[in-house]
């Protein structure tokens, strides 16, 4: 049986009347800290001072900035500031601000002019970012994923959120900025709009996207450092910031995020950032609205062409109606913002080797990072400015004429971008014409095309069963192998490996198998065709129909006029899951009726009001899309005044768990006696040191489970533990007390 939430316990056991006097967890109380961000005095020392101050303030010191500023991250008691401030040695103490991700993905390097298979993109006209090096700030890289190991310096990566850790990516944020900007052209997944380029993993963001000012500091310095040793080998070119946290800024010297971009800036990196999302002014969205920063807006675009010809659709991750060639409803805007790149849909790398489409100006900033990295690689010795400045003049206009058309940098005058906000409409990128405008020298010029050839490999996305059809979906080829795609070939087997062709459909990405049958799993592979003929076969992707549930296993106990029905989840959920349960009930051995019907999360129910002496039968049966699943066993109760709680545990014992400095494992027998009533779960309670009382620590998944394994200790701590039992009728006594002390 699933375990019954603690509170949902008590409100039970006291509705029933038998409530007997739970142990309350002891209240406590603790000093507020929060993480502060310490700027140091021109000439001190942060090496040396760091250490003494945080000391000194009663706190915990973090990271200790040495390149891009003079400081470090402090966590103390918020009333410990104000002494600090007064430090002859301290300029500024700042709050730690959170920042959040721009999230969301790219699918735009067609559009920049990047790659163009067969056309006029940077790539075919030799500008592919050789030599020059990306650093992504974000949630680190898949370091070892298959389209972009080849091109990361692992040795000039950083950890900011844990030091003793690679920059590796759990998350897929920084991964799919990664991809966008640099991916290889590798023959496989994805290509990014500098694909020559090497990229550096700075992660300042966990696993759950979570970060902070001074995590961004760390990153800045590194990079800084980076640019400032006595090597030129491992120089940044461009740096990445998917990222930003709307607040109020100032210069240089008073703002330490400010601060330490402006001294990147002077390192010479190129930095760009995303806008926001947050559909307002992104002047005050940082670092993106900094003057020393490249600010992005996002573009939608859906087929990589100018025009607008793709029309309107919704976007899934977005939940909203996207139109082709329009501002992104999402994005910020404003007089900050410099250019505009596309962020909606955007399809590129994701985390554990996988690929992902995404929308957000996160995804529209590795695009104008790319092109950056272009035009490094074309001019080494372009600044930041004139790299702004050749982004501004070559771009595209919403009128679809270059921007220095009329000889002006930007594009007033020429058009705006439908659904932009304030109508000033921002220069769209293009990779080619960035990249000619900065090289010394034109390229040489690319090979002739080959001949056309066969298209790549679809990738199939899905494959989901329904109550009477499976339905797939799948993404086009990358390279339509220069010949327009033209249908698709669905393939399907009763087993991996071994397809037979089903249909052959056309220009389209979604199928509906309806000749399935129940009970048996089909394999589906996609395969593209054009006029040279079939390229080769997707990946594989099995599915088969949803049916009803297994029954479930139900339970029941007496009280005082009323019964107490519990049960388990169907072992099966018929590949579809369950929403809910239907309770049936006779009386007396009459007829079976429909009595009452719960959601998928209550698998307990109490029936009040019954007449003791009087037999009740019930049975429970699941629901799920395809419907009713199969009746339970009947479990007849007869209500009565005779039943109690159950008796305490006994012979409780706890040890170190084997293997771990983390884990305490506790065990127990049942109580002699369960009171009338089946033990439905046991409560197991914690004492740490210096607590008067005991605290509830958690449940078993069921009342037969006598095990439990503490996870949250700390090392070289004693903890002392109790066990209580609880049927229907409420919590029983408390075992024997057991103390024992972590690794």
């Amino acid at each position: 049986m699933r375990p019954m939430p603690r509170t949902r316990a008590l409100v039970l056991a006291a509705t029933l009347g038998l409530f007997a006097g739970l142990n309350q967890p002891a209240s406590t109380s603790a000093t507020t800290t929060s993480s502060f961000i310490v700027l140091l005095r021109p000439g001190v020392d942060a090496s040396v001072e760091a250490p003494r101050l945080a000391r000194a303030a009663g706190g915990e010191l973090g990271h200790v900035y040495r390149h891009a500023l003079s400081g470090f991250q402090l966590t103390a008691p918020t009333n410990a500031v104000a002494a600090l401030r007064r430090s002859p040695r301290v300029a500024s103490v700042h709050p730690d601000h959170p920042i959040r991700l721009s999230e969301t993905l790219p699918n735009g390097v067609k559009r920049i002019d990047g790659y163009v298979p067969g056309g006029d993109g940077a790539y075919q006209a030799g500008h592919r970012g050789a030599g020059a090096r990306i650093a992504v700030l974000d949630t680190g890289i898949d370091l070892d994923h298959p389209d972009l190991v080849a091109s990361i310096d692992a040795g000039l990566g950083r950890n900011c959120v844990n030091g003793a850790n690679a920059p590796d990516d759990g998350y897929g944020h920084g991964t799919h900025v990664a991809g966008t900007a640099a991916a290889p052209l590798n023959g496989t997944g994805v290509v990014g709009v500098a694909p020559e380029a090497r990229l550096v993993a700075v992660k300042m963001f966990d696993d759950a996207g979570n970060s902070a000012e001074s995590l961004a500091l760390c990153a800045l310095d590194h990079v800084v450092r980076l640019n400032t040793d006595a090597s030129a080998e491992n120089d940044v070119d461009v740096v990445n910031m998917s990222w930003g946290e709307q607040r109020s800024w100032g210069d240089c010297a008073s703002d330490p995020l400010h601060g330490a971009i402006c001294t990147a800036h002077a390192a010479g990196m190129i930095l760009v950032a995303g806008a926001g999302n947050s559909a307002v002014n992104a002047g005050s969205f940082v670092p993106a609205a900094y003057p020393e920063v490249i600010s992005v807006s996002a573009l939608a675009d859906f087929d990589g062409n100018p025009g607008g010809s793709a029309g309107c659709g919704l976007v899934q991750d977005l939940l909203w109606i996207e139109c082709d060639d329009t501002f992104a409803f999402f994005s910020n805007y404003g007089a900050s913002v410099d250019v505009i790149a596309p962020g909606v849909m955007v399809y590129s790398t994701w985390a554990g080797g996988g690929y992902r489409t995404s929308s957000g100006t996160s995804m529209a900033t590795p695009h104008v990072a790319g092109v950056a990295a272009l035009m490094a690689a074309a001019d080494p010795s372009i600044t930041s400015g004139e790299a702004r400045d050749a982004l501004r003049l070559s771009g595209e206009c919403p009128n679809r004429q270059w921007a220095d058309a009329d000889l002006q940098s930007g594009c007033s005058g020429q058009g705006s971008w439908p659904d932009d906000p304030d109508g000033s409409p921002e220069v769209l990128v293009n990779a080619l014409r960035a990249a000619e405008s900065v090289a010394g020298e034109p390229p040489s010029p690319p090979p002739p095309p080959p001949d056309p050839t066969e298209p790549g490999a679809p990738v199939l996305t899905s494959a989901v069963g329904g109550v009477s059809s499976i339905t797939l979906s799948w993404s086009a080829p990358l390279s339509d192998g220069g010949s327009p795609i033209t249908g698709y070939e669905v393939w399907r087997g009763t087993a991996p490996g071994s397809t037979s062709l089903l249909a052959t459909v056309g220009v389209q990405t979604g199928y509906v198998d309806s000749a399935v049958v129940a009970n048996t799993t089909y394999w589906y592979e996609v395969v593209a065709v054009n006029a040279v003929g079939s390229g080769p076969a997707s990946n594989q992707l099995g599915a088969s129909l949803i049916q009803a549930p297994t029954a479930p296993t139900l339970l029941g106990a007496p009280a005082d006029g009323a019964a107490a029905l519990s049960w388990t989840a169907p072992a099966d959920d018929g590949g579809s899951s369950v929403r809910g349960y239907r309770l049936y009930r006779s009386v007396a051995g009459g007829p079976e009726v429909l009595h009452a019907s719960t959601d998928a999360g209550e698998t307990i129910y109490v029936d009040f009001g019954l007449a003791n002496g009087t037999s009740y039968t019930y049975r429970v049966a699941a629901l799920n899309a395809a419907g009713e699943g199969a009746l339970s066993n009947a479990v007849t109760v007869t209500p009565g005044p005779d039943a109690t709680v159950p008796d305490a545990p006994q012979d409780l014992s706890a040890a170190k768990a084997k293997g771990s400095t983390v884990a305490i494992d506790l065990s127990w027998a049942a109580p002699a006696s369960d009171g009338g009533s089946p033990i439905a779960t046991y409560f197991v309670y914690r004492r740490a040191p210096g607590e008067s009382g005991f605290s509830f620590l958690g449940t078993t998944p069921n009342g037969t489970t006598t095990q439990f394994s503490d996870t949250s200790v700390d090392r070289r701590t004693t903890y002392t533990y109790r066990v209580t039992a609880w049927n229907a009728y409420g919590e029983g006594p408390p075992s024997s007390e057991v103390s024992v002390r972590s690794r």
